[in-house]
Formats: C-alpha cells, structure tokens, sequence
C-alpha cells in the first residue's frame, strides 16, 4: 500500500503559494560591499599532520591495523578475539572463524583501508576473492551497509556486487581494479544516518567512495542497510562497528593491511554547516506559477536530468488525467500544492487502489517501484529528489495528435511517429463533440495504454481542458 510511504504533513496553504531556495551568486553593485563582510576568521580548523606517504595514516588517526596484531578487532558472533591469520604486516581472513569487527563504535568517519586478492585466485563472479566491507554492522552476520570487496579483474558479475559497489544498491562510477596479486586501496567518508527518539530516520546515510584514488561512490545515499535479497530498509541505531566479512565462497582468502580511520566529530560537522548557514545567502521566492493551457511542468530549482543533483520540479495535470503506472530510477517526494491528487501501486491501474492527497500531503515513492496517479482536479503538485528524474512507462502508450499517433515509453523522450496503434485504442476521433461528468467539449487528443485504457483530452468552450475515459463520455 502506498499509504506507508504517505503522510500527512503539516505544510499549510504558504508551502501551496512559494518555495524559498538559494539563488545564483551575483556580483553585488559597484562600491555596494565590503569584502570583509565575507571573510571567516573562527572557529580556526586544527591542524592535522598528514601522513609521511601516500595511504599512511595523518596525526589523528586511530589505527586499526598495523600489520602487528588484531588487538582492535573482536568476532562479530561473539565478540571474542579475533582470531584471523596475522603474518608478514598483513592480515588475511579465515574462513572457519568468520567475520571480525571493530572494538569501538563510529559514527561519522573518514576510512583508509587496503586489500589483495591472492595472485593465483579461482573462481569466477561472486565465487572469486568475495569479501566485504561493513561501514556499519548493526547486527551478526552480514547485518549493516556493506562496500563490496571483489576480484572484479576481467571477472563478470551484477553490476552492483562488483568491487567497490553499495551492495545491491548502488554500482561503481568505474571499475578500478587493479589484477589479482597487487593491493587495492579504499577509501571512505562516512555519514551514518541518524533516527528520531522514535526509531523513525531523521537523515540518511551517505557514502563517497575512492578505489585506488579514482571516485567510484559520489555521496551516494543508501535507501537502508544492504541485503542479499529484498529491499533495503534502516532500522534505528546508534554508533556501530565497522565490520570485515569472511565469505563463505570456495575461493582462497584475501589479506588486508594499513586500516586506518579519523573520526568526523558530529559537533564539527554541525558547526561547519551552521558557519555555512551564517553565511550571507540571497534568496529567490518562486510564486506557485499560473500554467498556460499547453504548459505541464516547470523546472523550479536545480538540475533533474543529473545524476545526483538535488531538484524541485513542478507537474500541472488537467482534472481527470490519470497517470498510467510508471517507474523513476531514484525516490520520488511529492508534495501537493493545488488541487486534489491521488496514488496508488502496482502495474496497472486500479481506481480502488486510489489513495486521496488533498493541499499538503505528502508522499514517498521509493526508486523503481511501479505506481499511479488521478488528478481529480486541476492540479500542481511539487515533486523533489536528486536527479535523475525521468519516468518510465510500464506499458507503453500511444497518443493521439493531430500530427497524427505517436509512441511513447518514456516522458523523457518525445514521442515516435507510427502509422498505426492497437485495435480499439481510439474510438472517438479528433473533433468529436462529447459530454462528460467535467462539461462537453470536443475531443483534441487522446493517450491509450493497449489492455488497459483510452483516456480523451476534451476542450470546453470556455478552452479550459479535461480528460475521460471512453466510457464516461457520451455523444452531443
């Protein structure tokens, strides 16, 4: 049920009327500022010493391992020692023991870690040097938010379990393994999500990611906790280990040397941001815009053909539209702000599967998840999230234009001139005359889902629009 993902929120009619958001930077009029006036002077940042080489570890980095003993690593069964093989400043994982974690609990965090797949390694997809990095273990097992540790060397797997990849959510931005036998570095920023007094998530988790220095995880956010099969979720929890997995595939172990982490203190973090947000800013007041009669979407902030870019769109749709069942590559936030809007879930339209969304409601449509929408109204809801955002039919459609019948399966992409559509897509043709329960009109256009529906976009006398089904249209 969608209503998981709704709620009601408390965004009365100002959220319908203007949106507040940053503006473009713009030089101030001549002789008008002091550049003082932006110059910051405290809190002075401390100085850290970096490391004497590339990967060592700077002044203030807690050392997990040093190639001398797991005093800092316990089993995540029991939290008894660890009891990996330790040789040569390297240690390398026993399977009969299972995974290790850390001693203490982190937060926020800054992470160096290296890693080797053994030279003469077997094997093949996840069957070949498979470990794994839990940024957070909240729990035995595999429990937490795993980076992907593979041999993903001339080695085909899924995409988003190959070396360097946010397990089953997110793969690599490049494959930047080196060959089996050298080592392979990572390293991590770490944003831990946080949780209300309640348990339900405050603020996601985010990830950026460098294997071997090249940006393979760009401030990813998680949807939740990794998993092997399902979807991800976040259960509430607070610091937590960071966790090395012994895989139970049948291939030779891998080693790990030089770990490394300097904690992000939340009280810095929260002072950089709040310096931030002292710092002078203009502003821009979007007013909720009168669509014109062909116009159905409006870019208000940022840019939502980009991947990872935070944006703001507004989507008008005439009373009656019904938006045949879609998918988006990332979350969708939806946000009513005029009219009367409704949604459901699943593959094909069902108007009992309707849930109603009045001025300030609020819905959650998780990436890739198949669903809905009737305008009861004429109505503009406002949509945001990180890019990209485009949307994907389930079914195709055909339109009816008078340039002809066009075929669509994405909104992205305009629509493909074909000379024919499916037997009784369109009964009615261009210029009927009809009556439906939004007035009489003639029709001008038509939008059908073959199995499922025709809907008519009508035009009243007075050039206001609606739509209909067929069978909720009758002849003059």
């Amino acid at each position: 049920m969608i209503m998981q993902y709704v709620a009601r929120a408390a965004l009365m009619s100002a959220l319908g009327t203007i949106c507040i958001l940053p503006a473009a930077a713009q030089s101030p009029p001549s002789g008008a500022a002091d550049p003082k006036a932006t110059e910051q002077w405290e809190p002075v940042p401390p100085v850290v010493s970096p490391g004497a080489t590339l990967g060592s570890p700077p002044s203030d980095a807690i050392i997990l391992f040093d190639g001398r003993n797991l005093d800092q690593w316990v089993a995540t069964n029991d939290h008894s020692p660890a009891r990996w093989k330790v040789g040569d400043g390297v240690m390398t994982v026993d399977k009969a023991y299972g995974n290790i974690e850390t001693k203490r609990l982190f937060r926020n965090y800054q992470l160096h870690l290296e890693w080797r797949i053994p030279k003469d390694i077997a094997g093949e997809g996840q069957m070949r040097g498979n470990s794994g990095l839990f940024l957070a273990s909240t729990g035995p097992g595999d429990s937490g938010y795993e980076i992907q540790i593979l041999d993903s060397w001339k080695n085909q797997t899924y995409v988003n379990g190959q070396a360097a990849s946010i397990y089953k959510q997110a793969p690599p931005l490049a494959n930047a393994m080196r060959a089996p036998g050298e080592w392979q570095s990572y390293d991590v920023v770490w944003t831990a999500p946080t949780f209300d007094t309640d348990g339900t998530l405050k603020s996601p988790a985010y990830v950026t990611l460098f294997h071997n220095g090249v940006l393979v995880q760009n401030h990813f956010r998680l949807s939740g906790e990794t998993v092997y099969i399902g979807r991800p979720a976040y259960r509430p929890h607070q610091r937590a280990a960071i966790k090395l997995q012994a895989h139970n595939d049948p291939s030779a172990p891998i080693s790990f040397r030089n770990i490394w982490i300097r904690e992000l203190d939340q009280g810095q973090v929260s002072a950089q941001q709040a310096a931030f947000a002292q710092q002078a800013v203009p502003s821009q007041v979007v007013p909720l815009k009168q669509f014109s009669i062909d116009r159905r979407f409006e870019s208000v902030s940022g840019d939502y053909t980009k991947s990872g870019a935070l944006y703001v769109i507004r989507i008008h749709a005439e009373p009656g539209y019904v938006v045949m069942p879609h998918t988006h590559p990332e979350d969708e936030n939806i946000v009513v702000v005029k009219g009367s809007w409704a949604v459901g879930t699943g593959d094909h339209f069902d108007r009992h599967a309707l849930e109603s969304m009045e001025v300030g409601s609020y819905a959650l449509v998780p990436k890739k998840m198949a669903h809905f929408a009737f305008s009861k109204t004429d109505t503009v809801v406002q949509v945001h999230g990180m890019g990209p955002f485009t949307t994907h039919w389930v079914v195709p459609i055909y339109e009816l234009t008078d340039k002809g019948v066009l075929f669509e399966t994405s909104a992205a992409e305009p629509g493909r001139p074909t000379p024919t559509s499916p037997p009784g897509c369109f009964v009615l043709k261009l210029g009927t005359r009809v009556r439906g329960s939004y007035g009489e009109g003639v029709v001008i256009g038509a939008r059908c889902t073959p199995g499922e529906l025709t809907q008519y976009r009508i035009e009243k006398p007075d050039r206001d629009r609606f739509w209909a089904q067929q069978d909720e249209l009758t002849g003059q």
